[in-house]
């Protein structure tokens, strides 16, 4: 890139005398923006190859990847040959020089174009004017070849044996599918353009004043005549080399923080914390989907994150930071101590709590307050007051009732809940068990349910299967059989008017 801004940093030659022969000053002017669009292009292509394993190193170490980040600079260049090969050093490189090329080309070209438009129409000149060109040309390019740099860090993250992407095309495609269509490819485009801004600014106007201020105290040390106009000083190639590197170091520097925070967030989707977060959403709404989160008596937090802090007394507290808002907004703080530590509560749950909050901060102790981790996976009362003659009714009813009307795990219970009440009248045997099982699942309601929800019916009654034993080791604790007859009574009589009036 320094590369780049060194050659486009040069002035544009001034018109010659038409000579014999010779095209006019347009067909010259046609051929020097050629040659300007070839060498722009030229030399971004050949920077960025040769620093491309730093630039890997750089992709890797920002975003954290989780092979690398324990290492430095050096050790992760060793460390990727050994694990990926020498090519992995250059992994990405091919998207790298598919973009590099048009973004060095319309940067040198865009530069030209806004300083002789800011000289003319503003007429401003001077460092000045190369500041305002350098970041207008340097946004220019970002915004015309953002989508190419976006694949090309997807591409350098991926590490051997953990493709997301299988090369380019694939990855565009990917990404268009995956995350929101086109404007996918421009994830973290404002850090990009705020971090652009001072970078192309600060590196032209660091080499044109390290230019001027070389040819005017030094001309025949640092320059050397114009092969298109001997009557003007240019750099020599070495000297423009190194007031390159110089520019583009500094301009780096300043920027940095820009460039951290755009890698960030062009590799958010296949970073795994955005995998941890995405995997609890999708916890949240497969178990919680009903769930509404509220303050008050009736509270419920939806838990953000969790961490282990050590107070100043040396004693470990788990820190929840919670939310009871549905924009996930406004969040509060629960501390648990003592023995509420060892409760294994996760990113993602669902908790109540009963205590005070001050400050938006609740604590839970040993002396006060307490947590209520999947509240309403809990019996409610109402369930068991119209349960009340048959807890069994009730376990069922909760079990199902988050449930979907028409699910698997309602058609299991509803099974399972048919053998129970057959098994009453007639035997808790396995082989009974086994019998009855099968002729519920075969009768025609719940083959059509089956057929509904495109189950296998082979399926369904291993699964039915499973829960069989229990029925038997149940009969045998609260079962059993009169001397005179051979029909099965109940030993608790509150249990046996349940099954006589179901």
């Amino acid at each position: 890139m320094a590369a780049a801004a060194a050659v486009a940093a040069a002035e544009p030659p001034p018109a010659m005398p038409q000579a014999a022969g010779a095209g006019g000053p347009a067909a010259r002017r046609d051929f020097y923006w050629l040659r300007s669009f070839l060498a722009g292009g030229i030399a971004g292509c050949c920077a960025k190859t040769t620093v491309a394993p730093l630039d890997r190193v750089k992709v890797l170490l920002q975003a954290h990847n989780h092979h690398y980040k324990h290492l430095g600079v050096f050790s992760a260049l060793r460390a990727v040959p050994q694990k990926e090969g020498y090519l992995g050093l250059y992994k990405g490189n091919g998207a790298m020089m598919i973009r590099i090329f048009p973004y060095g080309a319309i940067q040198f070209m865009a530069f030209e174009h806004y300083k002789t438009l800011i000289t003319t129409k503003l007429g401003v000149s001077g460092h000045v004017h190369r500041l305002m060109a350098g970041s207008m040309a340097g946004m220019t390019a970002v915004i015309c070849t953002y989508p190419l740099d976006m694949v090309r860090v997807r591409l350098a993250f991926q590490v051997k044996g953990e493709h997301t992407y299988t090369g380019i095309i694939h990855a565009f495609k990917t990404i268009y599918a995956k995350e929101g269509g086109f404007l996918g490819f421009y994830r973290g485009l404002m850090p990009t353009i705020l971090g652009m801004a001072p970078y192309a600014g600060v590196s032209f106007f660091t080499f044109g004043t390290l230019k001027s201020v070389g040819l005017s105290h030094a001309p025949t040390l640092l320059g050397r005549p114009s092969s298109d106009n001997p009557n003007v000083l240019v750099l020599k190639t070495h000297i423009n080399l190194l007031c390159g590197g110089v520019a583009g170091a500094i301009a780096q520097t300043i920027s940095y923080p820009f460039d951290v925070t755009r890698r960030r967030m062009q590799l958010g989707t296949v970073l795994p914390e955005f995998e941890k977060c995405l995997f609890q959403k999708k916890k949240v709404e497969a178990s919680f989907s009903k769930a509404v989160l509220s303050r008050g008596t009736d509270n419920r937090y939806l838990v953000l994150a969790v961490n282990i802090v050590q107070n100043e007394e040396g004693n470990h507290e788990k820190h929840l930071i919670i939310t009871a808002s549905q924009s996930l907004e406004c969040k509060e703080l629960c501390i648990l101590r003592n023995d509420w530590c060892s409760v294994r509560v996760e990113p993602g749950d669902i908790i109540h709590l009963e205590g005070d909050c001050i400050s938006d901060t609740w604590i839970i102790d040993e002396d006060f307050g307490y947590l209520i981790l999947y509240p309403d996976m809990l019996i409610s009362g109402t369930s068991i007051a119209s349960s009340i003659r048959c807890m069994r009714r009730a376990v069922l009813s909760e079990t199902f009732k988050s449930s979907d009307p028409a699910t698997r795990q309602m058609l299991i219970g509803t099974v399972l809940h048919e053998v129970f009440q057959k098994a009453i009248s007639d035997s808790f045997a396995p082989e009974k068990l086994q019998e009855l099982a099968f002729q519920t699942v075969q009768e025609i309601r719940h083959l059509k349910e089956m057929y509904r929800l495109n189950l296998n019916q082979d399926e369904i009654k291993q699964e039915v299967k499973e829960y069989l034993p229990s029925f038997s080791k149940w009969a045998g604790d609260f079962m059993h059989k009169h001397t005179s007859t051979d029909f099965p009574q109940m030993q608790l009589s509150l249990i046996t008017y349940c099954f006589e009036n179901e």
